[in-house]
């Protein structure tokens, strides 16, 4: 089943489209702190949180943005909303694809779920964030404000700069 229908979201972005094709094998440790999704783990990691705040918009209306859904890609929701397509996670954390329209349609945002969505975008794509990677894996720069690599035997390892 194509990866848009089994999430039921239109409107992905063609590079996570692109991207969920290539990555399929990549090294657990590929990003640090999150692990690389399956497009079933990105099904069931959506719908649940979806679910969740979905459940808490009902108990405490107060809480949740209703509009947040019609707000411009990049705005921070302050909850997880159907529009965010999560591709790599752990634990309750998740980088996910903000596909709302606007300027930063396809932008990569964090969800944690201690603060949500509420820092904003880190990178303005799926691209830019492969080119930090690359990037740093290449041991040119800093991954993610804070985050060295090196690699040792085929085996990435993360560390936090100092």
């Amino acid at each position: 089943m194509p990866t848009q229908e089994l999430t039921g979201t239109d409107g992905w972005p063609d590079e996570l489209v692109e991207f969920l094709k290539l990555y399929s094998g990549a090294p657990y440790r590929l990003l640090p702190l999150n692990a690389l999704l399956t497009v079933e783990q990105i099904h069931d990691a959506r719908r649940s949180m979806v679910k969740v705040w979905a459940g808490l918009a009902a108990e405490e209306p107060e809480m949740v943005d209703a509009n947040a859904s019609a707000q411009p890609a990049g705005t921070p929701a302050y909850s997880f909303i159907e529009e965010y397509i999560p591709f790599a996670g752990l634990d309750g954390y998740f980088w996910f694809v903000d596909t709302r329209p606007g300027p930063m349609h396809g932008c990569v945002t964090e969800y944690s779920r201690d603060s949500s969505d509420e820092d904003g975008p880190k990178w303005v794509s799926i691209s830019a964030m492969l080119t930090d990677l690359a990037d740093s894996l290449a041991g040119e720069t800093v991954f993610d404000r804070m985050w060295l690599s090196s690699v040792t035997d085929g085996e990435i390892d993360w560390r936090i700069r100092r």
